[in-house]
C-alpha cells in the first residue's frame, strides 16, 4: 500500500504543481504589472479529434443528436449548456451539434483561451497582491476551474488604457502557446468600463466581453458592436449609476446592425454584489462558446444572469480550496542579511511604498537617510521596517 501510494504522489505531484500564478513586473514596455495564471493544462498534449461526421450522418438507436455530441467527446459537453432547457428539441439538435463540432475544433490544437480579468478602483496601486482580493484569480483559490490562460493586470489608480492592455496581451501571446482566436475580457467598475473600452478599440481580438456595473468612454461604438458583448448592471448600485450602462447600450444600439449586444438589469441589485459572477461556471462557459472562427459571431443568448445565479454563485467551492504555485519572477520585496527591502520599480513614490508596506513615508525616510523630495532610482534598495 505505501509503495502504491509513493507511486500515484509522483504521477500526480507535477500535475498538481504545474498550475501555477506568475507575478510579472516590469517586463511588459508600456504595460501594466500583471498575474499571469497557467493552469495544469497548459502545454498537455492535444486532444485527438472525433470523427462527428460520421457520426452524425449513422444515428444510433434511443439516443438524440445532442446525446450524440454529448458523448462524441468530453470536451463538447459543456457547450450543450449553451441550449438548455430546450436542450432536447428537435429544432435545437442541429445548432447544438454545430456548436459542439466547433467546441471540438477549438479545443483540438491544445492551446488555450486567454482571460483578461480588469479590476475595479479599489485594487488600485502597487500592491500586485491586490488583485487577488476578488475577481477571476480569487475565483481559482474558492477552487473554480477555469480551464484559460489568465491575465491579470494592475492599474494605479489612472483608468484602463486599451493601449496598454494590448501591451500586456500581445507579450503574453508572443512568449505562451495561448488560442488568439479565443480572447476574452471581463471587468466590473473601472474595470467595465476597461473592458467595453478595449473591447472597442480591438474588436477584432476579443471573441467576447462581460463588463459589469461600468461604462464607457469611446467616442466611436462601431466597434463594439460587432464583439459578442453582456452589459449588467444593478439597479441600486450607488459607485456607479445604472445610467452608465443605459448610455453605453443606447449609444451601441444607435450603430448596431448585428444585435451582438445583451444588456441585463437586476432590480434592487448594488455594486459589489455582481463580483459574484467571477465565481460561477456561468460566466465563464458564456464566455468560451464564441471565438473569433466562428463562421458567424452571434452572440449567445442562451444563458440567464439574475439574483439567483448571484445566490449560488459560491455553490460547489470553497474559501481557499485552490490550490496552487505563486511564483514573483521579479519580486518588489527580498530578505537580506540586514532585514527586508523594496525594489524601485518604475513609477514607485515613497508613499505607495510606504502604504504598500503598512508604514509611513517618515518611516522609510528614517530608516533609508533619505527626505520626502529624494528621487528613487530604479533598482534602489528601500529599507522596510
Amino acid at each position: 500500500m505505501r509503495r502504491l501510494l509513493l507511486i500515484l504522489s509522483l504521477l500526480i505531484l507535477p500535475q498538481m504543481l504545474y498550475a501555477q500564478l506568475y507575478a510579472i513586473r516590469d517586463s511588459v514596455s508600456n504595460g501594466y504589472n500583471f498575474w499571469l495564471y497557467l493552469p495544469d493544462s497548459y502545454g498537455k498534449a492535444p486532444i485527438v479529434e472525433e470523427d462527428t461526421t460520421a457520426l452524425a450522418a449513422e444515428p444510433k438507436r434511443g439516443l438524440t443528436l445532442v446525446d450524440r455530441v454529448r458523448a462524441s467527446h468530453p470536451i463538447a459537453a459543456h457547450i450543450l449548456h449553451t441550449y438548455r432547457p430546450s436542450v432536447d428539441d428537435i429544432s435545437h439538435e442541429a445548432q447544438a451539434f454545430s456548436a459542439g463540432e466547433q467546441c471540438i475544433k477549438r479545443q483540438s490544437s491544445g492551446k488555450l483561451p486567454i482571460v483578461l480579468f480588469l479590476h475595479g478602483r479599489s485594487l488600485c496601486g502597487t500592491n500586485l497582491n491586490s488583485v487577488r482580493r476578488y475577481g477571476s484569480i480569487d475565483a481559482l483559490s474558492w477552487g473554480r476551474q477555469i480551464n484559460a490562460v489568465i491575465i491579470a493586470p494592475q492599474n494605479r489608480g489612472d483608468g484602463w488604457r486599451p493601449q496598454r492592455l494590448k501591451s500586456v496581451v500581445d507579450w503574453v501571446c508572443e512568449r505562451y502557446e495561448v488560442d488568439t482566436n479565443r480572447l476574452y475580457v471581463l471587468g466590473m467598475s473601472m474595470g467595465g468600463y476597461g473592458t467595453l473600452d478595449f473591447a472597442g478599440t480591438y474588436p477584432d481580438h476579443v471573441a467576447a466581453a462581460m463588463a459589469l456595473c461600468g461604462g464607457s468612454t469611446l467616442k466611436d461604438y462601431t466597434g463594439l458592436s460587432r464583439v459578442p458583448l453582456w452589459i449588467v448592471h444593478g439597479t441600486a448600485d450607488t459607485a456607479v449609476p445604472v445610467t452608465a450602462s443605459r448610455q453605453v447600450v443606447e449609444a451601441i444600439n444607435k450603430v448596431d446592425t448585428l444585435n451582438q449586444t445583451i444588456y441585463t438589469e437586476l432590480k434592487g441589485v448594488n455594486h459589489s454584489r455582481l463580483a459574484r459572477l467571477f465565481y460561477t461556471d456561468m460566466t465563464y462557459e458564456w464566455l468560451f462558446s464564441h471565438s473569433l472562427i466562428d463562421a458567424e459571431r452571434v452572440v449567445n443568448r442562451s444563458y440567464v444572469i439574475d439574483t439567483e445565479v448571484l445566490n449560488n454563485a459560491y455553490k460547489g467551492v470553497r474559501r481557499n480550496s485552490g490550490k496552487f504555485k505563486v511564483v514573483d519572477k521579479n519580486p518588489s520585496v527580498v530578505n537580506t542579511p540586514s532585514g527586508r527591502v523594496h525594489i524601485v520599480k518604475s513609477g514607485d513614490t515613497l508613499s505607495e511604498i510606504a502604504q504598500q508596506y503598512g508604514t509611513t513615508v517618515t518611516k522609510l525616510c528614517e530608516l533609508n537617510g533619505i527626505s520626502r523630495t529624494s528621487t528613487l532610482q530604479l533598482k534602489q534598495k528601500i529599507k522596510l521596517p
